[in-house]
């Protein structure tokens, strides 16, 4: 008997490809340890010294804006607070009778009672004290025509202090009606029945365009106001003996006097001169007994040169 022996060569007949299952497959295989080689590498090279690289460069950030959310809230937490006791604080002060104004002191006023001035405050006794801001009380007293300078001190917890500059009237101008007339120039506030009864009278001529032109008004009782001054610094006693000053329709002065009935003409400017020079020559017809009617000081191209006329005495009328 004979015996074969098979040859095998190859799994599949030489005229046969394997099956393109088994190519797939393989590369498949080929390709998932290829991957799990990956794998490994990525995994040893992430293993603990990777780790604690990566903490190593972020952990102080974390810990640094850890350390910024604490302080914010810490301070938020204080200006919360902070704003919640200034609310508590400011209705408590607003509330309590502590500081409720119990006294009202005022100075500086000869003119205006105690009570006129508070009325013009707005303040009343009772009121808290932060009721007002001193400003908004000095804003209402400086609305009073008689009043030229006003200052308000709060003094915690209950009182005011009230500091008033008033106009000083030295004269009453006579227009439509008559106002008071205050050294700086000023018709401050018409003319009370009690005010101003031994005060010159200022009249003007063409009280038309005296009313009518603001600028000229006020340059003028300026002028007046000055005249008024001068006399009162030059020649004291002068000034119980004027009764008008009198402005003409060229804007020229004449002083009137009570006794004598003397008429000064003054013209314009350089009244301390004049007036110095008027107590000279009304002081030389004293000596000499004799009176004026008219004294001319108004030479605008002479005015060193003085007219003076004479009042005719009783035996020679």
């Amino acid at each position: 008997m004979k015996l074969f022996r098979r040859n095998r060569k190859a799994e599949y007949p030489e005229s046969l490809e394997p099956p393109k299952n088994a190519r797939i497959a393989s590369a498949k295989a080929r390709g998932a340890g290829s991957l799990r080689e990956a794998g490994d590498s990525a995994h040893e090279g992430v293993g603990d010294d990777g780790s604690g690289a990566s903490q190593g460069r972020f952990g102080p950030r974390v810990r640094a804006l850890g350390r910024i959310l604490a302080w914010g809230i810490f301070i938020g937490g204080l200006v919360t607070g902070s704003i919640t006791l200034g609310r508590a604080f400011e209705e408590f002060v607003r509330s309590s009778p502590s500081f409720a104004i119990k006294v009202v002191e005022i100075e500086g006023n000869a003119q205006l009672s105690d009570q006129e001035i508070l009325d013009a405050s707005g303040i009343a006794i009772g009121d808290n004290i932060f009721h007002s801001k001193g400003e908004e009380i000095e804003a209402r007293l400086r609305r009073h025509p008689a009043l030229r300078a006003v200052s308000v001190e709060r003094v915690l917890p209950s009182r005011f202090i009230i500091r008033v500059e008033e106009y000083r009237p030295i004269a009453i101008v006579a227009l439509k009606e008559l106002y008071l007339l205050s050294r700086e120039g000023v018709a401050y506030q018409p003319l009370e029945s009690t005010d101003g009864n031994d005060l010159p009278i200022i009249s003007v001529e063409d009280a038309e365009l005296f009313i009518r032109d603001r600028a000229l008004r006020q340059r003028l009782l300026f002028e007046a106001a000055s005249i008024v001054d001068a006399i009162e610094r030059e020649s004291g006693e002068l000034l119980d003996e004027l009764m008008e000053i009198h402005i003409r329709s060229d804007q020229r002065f004449v002083l009137r006097f009570f006794e004598e009935r003397t008429d000064v003409f003054l013209g314009r400017g350089d009244y301390p001169t004049k007036l110095a020079r008027l107590r000279e020559i009304l002081a030389e017809l004293g000596d000499r007994s004799l009176r004026a009617s008219r004294v001319h000081l108004d030479n605008e191209l002479r005015p060193e040169r003085v007219t003076v006329r004479l009042k005719l005495s009783e035996e020679h009328r």
